[in-house]
């Protein structure tokens, strides 16, 4: 049996500056602790601890728990700021603090590994008046791993 659960949350902090806070919470439960290490859980990457590869193997297991707390401050809101082709509408800048990791054996015994990252994200629209949402993230480890710095960078229609 696999079981996951996923909460969200979403806090204004500063009602003038428009400035927030968002909790993603993840848990996850494999009952078969034989099983094939493809159906485990990944703890790391995009998805999970971005201070850390997708396929670490030490963010893996049948078991999975993951906390990400987001502060985001915005920095342009609501405007039109011609660059090229884009129409640049609102930016903002991010910190992310994580705490988590995919692993097996019990859920209290364990030493849990934590990620901090910066992120930027540009919203706007293209040519068209295509929209367009980018976002680059820079990741650093606190707790094993190889303490490079892991970066992402998503182009998407909207977060």
């Amino acid at each position: 049996m696999r079981i996951t659960a996923k909460a969200k949350a979403f806090l204004p902090l500063h009602s003038q500056t428009r400035m927030t806070a968002a909790y993603e919470g993840t848990l996850g439960w494999i009952s078969n602790t034989e099983i094939d290490t493809f159906f485990y859980f990944f703890g790391g990457g995009s998805p999970g601890l971005r201070g850390y590869t997708y396929y670490d193997s030490t963010v893996q297991g049948t078991n999975l728990m993951l906390h990400t707390l987001t502060v985001r401050i915005p920095v342009i809101l609501e405007q039109n700021i011609p660059v090229l082709h884009l129409i640049l509408q609102n930016a903002s800048l991010g910190f992310v603090a994580q705490y988590g990791d995919g692993f097996n054996g019990s859920w209290l015994k364990h030493q849990y590994k934590t990620s901090l990252g910066v992120e930027m994200r540009l919203k706007g629209y293209s040519f068209y008046v295509f929209p367009f949402a980018l976002a680059y993230e820079v990741h650093q480890p606190l707790v094993g791993g190889s303490r490079k710095h892991r970066h992402y960078v998503s182009l998407l229609f909207d977060f």
